[in-house]
């Protein structure tokens, strides 16, 4: 469990893992719309485990690991999520949840920047900042409900 503090670890964790998100590869071609849902939705609940076996942090320190390692966990998903062929009716959608993929991303490398500098204000703010990106509501809008939920409660 993690211990919220005043650099807002809680809330940083929290919007943090709600853009775990969605990835996967696709084939040569466009993919359906049950493929592409079928494809990010596993693929997000294998980013979700991922960042879900990382021990929480409880210091900036381990904070500034975290939000990289995270980071890295999500730049990968981003990539891959990329790579699928959307049918057309969906890549609004998609690219939509993928610019909030890449805005967290650039948060998170923030993050860890400033919890590494020992910058607890910067990082509560720039916690602030990613837990507007409205990660969850994209994904649920594109249909990946895997990549709308957080893998873990924090609190």
């Amino acid at each position: 469990m993690i211990r919220r503090g005043r650099w807002g670890l809680a809330s940083v964790l929290i919007a943090a893992l709600v853009l775990a998100g969605c990835g996967g590869s696709s084939s040569s071609g466009t993919l359906s719309r049950a493929q592409l849902v079928s494809r990010a939705n596993a693929a997000c609940s294998a980013t979700n485990a991922r960042i879900a076996d990382q021990a929480g942090p409880s210091s900036l320190k381990q904070l500034a690991g975290y939000a990289s390692s995270t980071r890295a966990a999500t730049v990968q998903l981003q990539h891959s999520l990329s790579a699928l062929k959307a049918p057309s009716s969906e890549s609004a959608a998609l690219d939509r949840y993928l610019a909030a993929l890449e805005q967290g991303n650039a948060l998170l490398a923030r993050i860890s920047s400033a919890a590494g500098a020992g910058e607890g204000a910067a990082v509560s703010s720039l916690g602030k900042e990613l837990a507007k990106i409205p990660t969850a509501t994209l994904a649920n809008a594109a249909g990946l409900s895997a990549c709308a939920k957080a893998s873990t409660v924090a609190g």
